[in-house]
């Protein structure tokens, strides 16, 4: 199993662990053998590598949602169970 190739993929494949209004949860595994750069566009490597800023936000702003400000994006991390890094 590798990585997803971009930030699309990767928020399409999570957005399938719930569907139809079930719970779902998204678990990334981090394997450094996992991220090719063959494979892995420069995004979703950036992501993959941040130590530091929630990945919800992260996948939120390398979207580049026109509908949301960098404000509103800001409240779209839930806190602790919203990524690892927020669990901290």
């Amino acid at each position: 199993m590798s990585c997803t190739g971009s930030v699309l993929d990767y928020v399409q494949e999570i957005g399938r662990c719930a569907r139809d209004g079930t719970h779902g949860e998204a678990i990334m595994y981090k394997a450094p053998y996992t991220v090719r750069k063959d494979r892995v566009d420069v995004d979703m490597m950036a992501i993959v590598k941040n130590v530091d800023t929630c990945m919800r936000l992260l996948c939120l702003r390398k979207l580049k949602l026109s509908l949301f400000d960098e404000s509103d994006l800001a409240k779209c991390c839930k806190g602790p169970r919203c990524c690892y890094l927020c669990d901290r």
